[in-house]
């Protein structure tokens, strides 16, 4: 997909494997975005999915992020997943759901440094009173609400 939408700015499409947000400032400028990314893939000869399509939304969900007028925002449902998560035994599945949303928290490796750690190879897995600060204050960090960015 990324061949066929080459040269498409990412200002007006986004791709991701065979997922694509056209998208634009204003009703005319995504209209605009869609038709361009419509017709690269009709040329093509690839067919979208209809059940899978959404037009000219102000917000949709993409790659698990909220998209929308006011920039980029993680999802309810995976916010509340962070806030019912309970304090590990296995640190990297709670570092995998949290480094998905990274981007909405300043410093995050920064603050996750000794839950880092703790994946270090031939490394016991002891917690410690420095893990659990990390770990309170990346759950903190994660659940406020909303935490958006510039698309």
């Amino acid at each position: 997909m990324d061949r066929v939408l080459a040269g498409i700015p990412r200002k007006e499409c986004l791709v991701y494997l065979d997922n694509i947000l056209a998208h634009g400032s204003s009703f005319e400028a995504a209209l605009g975005a869609l038709q361009r990314m419509l017709e690269r893939v009709a040329a093509a000869g690839l067919k979208l999915h209809p059940e899978k399509c959404h037009f000219m939304r102000r917000e949709v969900v993409f790659l698990g992020h909220m998209v929308g007028e006011e920039g980029i925002s993680t999802m309810g449902d995976k916010v509340q997943a962070v806030r019912d998560w309970p304090t590990p035994t296995d640190q990297r599945h709670f570092l995998g759901l949290a480094s998905y949303y990274r981007r909405f928290v300043s410093g995050f490796s920064c603050i996750g440094a000794p839950l880092f750690c703790l994946l270090q190879k031939d490394r016991a897995f002891t917690w410690s009173e420095k893990c659990q600060e990390a770990f309170s204050s990346l759950l903190n960090a994660l659940i406020r609400v909303p935490c958006t960015c510039p698309a």
